[in-house]
C-alpha cells in the first residue's frame, strides 16, 4: 500500500513538473521567485539597484561626457599654434559636460603663465572631474558581496522552514517534500549569485572605460602642457637679425 502511495506521489510530482515546463516564461520567472522564498524579493530590489547604476552609468560616460579626444585635440593643437587661444576656450565651453574640455579650458586660462601653473591649474581639473567619472562605480562590488550574502541567507532560511515542513509531513511523502523544498532553497542562492555574478561583469567593463576615459584626459592635458611650453619657448626665442637682414 505504502509504495503504491510513493509511486501516486512521484507520478504526481512528474506531472507537476511538466506543468511548469508548460508555463509561459513570465510565469515561471515568478513562480521562480516565489518559490525562493521573500529573500528573493529584497535581491530583485538589489538587481533594479543595480541597473539602475549601470543605465545611469552609460548615460553619463557614453553620452553626455562622450567627446572624441583625438580629433578635439587636433583642433585645439592647431588653434594653439596660430596663437588662437580665446577660439580653443570658446571649442572647450561648446562641450560643458565632457571632463577634457573641462581640463583642457583650465589649461588654456593659464596659457600665458608659468608651466608650472600650467601644470597644476589641469592637475586640479583632473581631480574635480575624476569623481564625475568614477561615480558609484563603487558600489556594485559591495552590492554583489550583498546580493551572494542575501542569496545564502535566503537558502539557510528556506532550509530550515523545509525541515519544519518534512517533520510535519507524513512519513511516505518526507522524501519528495525535502527534495523540493530544497530545489526551493536553492533558488535562492543561485539567484543571488547571478545578481552578484552581474555586478561584478558591470563592474570590469564600466571601470575600464572609465580608466580609459581618464587615461585620455590625462594624456591630452600633458600634451597641451608640452604644446604650450614649446609655443613659449618659440615666442622668446631671440630673432637673429644678421640672418634676417
Amino acid at each position: 500500500m505504502s509504495m503504491m502511495v510513493s509511486a501516486s506521489h512521484v507520478a504526481d510530482a512528474l506531472v507537476a513538473t511538466a506543468a511548469e515546463r508548460a508555463l509561459p516564461w513570465y510565469d515561471a520567472v515568478a513562480r521562480f521567485l516565489v518559490d525562493g522564498g521573500p529573500v528573493m524579493l529584497v535581491n530583485l530590489a538589489v538587481l533594479a539597484l543595480v541597473l539602475a547604476v549601470a543605465v545611469e552609468r552609460i548615460a553619463v560616460l557614453m553620452f553626455r561626457q562622450n567627446l572624441d579626444a583625438p580629433a578635439f585635440m587636433e583642433q585645439i593643437a592647431k588653434l594653439v599654434v596660430t596663437r588662437n587661444v580665446d577660439r580653443a576656450l570658446k571649442l572647450c565651453a561648446g562641450a560643458p559636460h565632457a571632463p577634457l574640455a573641462r581640463v583642457i579650458a583650465a589649461g588654456l586660462g593659464r596659457a600665458h603663465r608659468s608651466d608650472r601653473e600650467i601644470a597644476r591649474a589641469m592637475r586640479h581639473a583632473i581631480a574635480e572631474q575624476t569623481p564625475s567619472i568614477t561615480a558609484r562605480l563603487a558600489w556594485l562590488p559591495s552590492l554583489a558581496a550583498l546580493a551572494a550574502m542575501l542569496g545564502l541567507i535566503g537558502t539557510v532560511l528556506a532550509a530550515r522552514a523545509a525541515l519544519r515542513t518534512v517533520g510535519a509531513a507524513p512519513s511516505e511523502q518526507r522524501l519528495l517534500e525535502w527534495a523540493d523544498a530544497m530545489a526551493n532553497a536553492m533558488h535562492s542562492i543561485a539567484w543571488g549569485l547571478s545578481v552578484a555574478a552581474l555586478c561584478v561583469s558591470l563592474h570590469l567593463v564600466l571601470g575600464s572605460y572609465a580608466r580609459r576615459v581618464l587615461d585620455r584626459v590625462e594624456q591630452s592635458a600633458l600634451r597641451l602642457e608640452d604644446l604650450l611650453s614649446r609655443q613659449r619657448t618659440a615666442e622668446a626665442a631671440p630673432v637673429d637679425f644678421e640672418k634676417s637682414a
